[in-house]
């Protein structure tokens, strides 16, 4: 009598499905409402290398917060957040969007805290020195990662680097439509 085993998942979606370590790279600064000090997420440093090749980043370790917010806002708990300073991740509205869209806000009052000005003060970060931004790390679904920043998750693969085995065959590079 043999013993059977029968997979709960495929390996490739189980390949997808791991926890990747990413850092959260925070962006420590004074509300400009309430002059509180609180931090905003800016996005996620990925160090792995393999996971970096699925996501498409080749050298690139930076994701940034509009790319990850959904993961984000859907993995980490307000409490969590708030002990560290960092306001609700959440739907917020300002003059540029009036249709809202995923962003910081201030623990203390909750004013939007923009992507815009966010993005500007990533920029002044040189690249190499990000990691020393890093405040926690965190396990993300790599699939989570995949969904949110890879144009290649559409088509059924990761980015044209991999090599991870989590592909299905699928044309690697995205379809252009004018």
């Amino acid at each position: 009598m043999g013993l059977t085993i029968t997979p709960i998942m495929p390996a490739e979606d189980y390949l997808k499905r791991r926890p990747v370590d990413v850092g959260l790279v925070g962006i420590d600064e004074r509300c400009y409402r309430c002059s509180k000090a609180h931090r905003a997420i800016a996005g996620v440093v990925v160090a792995e290398a393999e996971a970096r090749a699925c996501l498409g980043l080749g050298d690139d370790l930076f994701l940034d917060f509009d790319s990850v917010a959904g993961a984000l806002r859907d993995t980490l708990d307000p409490a969590w957040l708030k002990e560290r300073k960092v306001g609700p991740l959440k739907v917020r509205r300002s003059r540029q969007r009036p249709e809202g869209y995923l962003s910081n806000g201030c623990v203390w009052c909750d004013i939007i805290l923009g992507s815009f000005p966010l993005s500007e003060a990533v920029r002044e970060i040189e690249p190499e020195r990000l990691p020393e931004h890093v405040f926690a790390h965190i396990p993300l679904p790599l699939d989570a990662l995949l969904q949110a920043a890879s144009p290649w998750l559409g088509q059924g693969g990761c980015g044209p680097d991999c090599d991870c085995g989590a592909n299905d065959g699928t044309e690697n590079e995205p379809e252009l439509s004018w």
